[in-house]
């Protein structure tokens, strides 16, 4: 029998194998953080949701987080001076979401926690509660997740081309 599975299929289940084994290799009371990242368009979000989905599909407990809820307010990303640096360096409270959120929820498999949320156009910040148990693996999906300075919290990562 000849297989149906597209290229982009056998890739998302090369991703599922990865992010599979990567559960298996550490301790249970952890949860696996995935980071999930690529340009603007270039599909995360449908294909976090599509992992997820297929993930959920095998038995394991997923939480989803988008970074741009940890978006900082417009005046604090944007700047007419080097405006592309301006935006890389700042546009994302990273910091805040790995110390309060992401860290904590790797580390216990649980988190309860209210934070600062700014949807893209906002001028204020509106609270956002995060609640999540028993968590095997975190999709972290979001631009600009594969910095340096990041890498080393994921136990798998996947940039989306």
């Amino acid at each position: 029998m000849r297989s149906t599975a597209t290229p982009l299929d056998l890739s998302v289940q090369a991703a599922i194998g990865r992010i599979a084994s990567a559960r298996r290799q550490i301790d249970t009371r952890r949860s696996t953080l995935v980071g999930i990242s690529g340009i603007n368009g270039s599909g995360k979000g449908y294909l976090t949701r599509d992992i997820d989905r297929r993930l959920r599909s095998r038995g394991f407990t997923v939480a989803v987080i988008n970074v741009d809820g940890w978006l900082r307010l417009p005046h604090e990303r944007f700047s007419s001076t080097k405006p592309a640096e301006h935006f890389y360096l700042y546009a994302f409270r990273f910091d805040e979401m790995f110390e309060k959120l992401v860290i904590p929820l790797r580390e216990r498999r649980r988190v309860s926690i209210e934070a600062d949320f700014a949807e893209e156009t906002a001028s204020a910040y509106r609270k956002k509660r995060y609640e999540c148990t028993d968590i095997d693996v975190i999709l972290l999906e979001g631009i600009y997740l594969l910095k340096r300075e990041h890498r080393r919290h994921y136990g798998v990562s996947l940039w989306i081309d």
